[in-house]
């Protein structure tokens, strides 16, 4: 599993710039990440970071599956080390609660926002303190 972790300031900066955007697209498609340090820069370690987590693949209720891999916002850059120490629950909580879906539940747009409030509820019951503040979609893919 790869972690990303940038400081959000930097992601803004950087999705300005079109070829550096779509290249931060392209490394996170092919599943290669890399970890910027926003303390090396100078940066408060307490500014908020987010995190990517999958790409997973999930077996569906209607023996469908769904790639996803999502970015996970924290208040606090320093929670980072909580989010890799608790790697395995949170994997597990991710995937058990997409795998009650099917593409009926999935397709709409609230849909979409349900099932991602689902995940940051169950991160935040799964590790003690976690500062979530948000989670995006990077990659939803159901194939049949």
């Amino acid at each position: 599993m790869w972690n990303l972790v940038l400081s959000w300031k930097w992601v803004l900066g950087i999705a300005g710039s079109a070829m550096a955007a779509g290249s931060l697209v392209a490394m996170l498609t092919l599943g290669h990440s890399f970890h910027f340090d926003a303390g090396a820069v100078g940066r408060s370690s307490t500014e908020s970071a987010l995190v990517v987590l999958g790409p997973y693949t999930v077996n569906l209720a209607d023996d469908r599956f769904l790639r996803l891999t999502l970015a996970v916002e924290l208040t606090d850059a320093r929670a980072k080390a909580k989010l890799e120490r608790y790697q395995v629950h949170v994997n597990d909580a991710v995937l058990v609660t997409l795998a009650s879906n099917s593409l009926t539940t999935l397709q709409s747009p609230e849909a979409k926002v349900r099932v991602r409030d689902e995940v940051i509820q169950r991160l935040k019951a799964t590790v003690p303190d976690l500062p979530i503040r948000n989670a995006y979609f990077l990659q939803f893919l159901i194939h049949n």
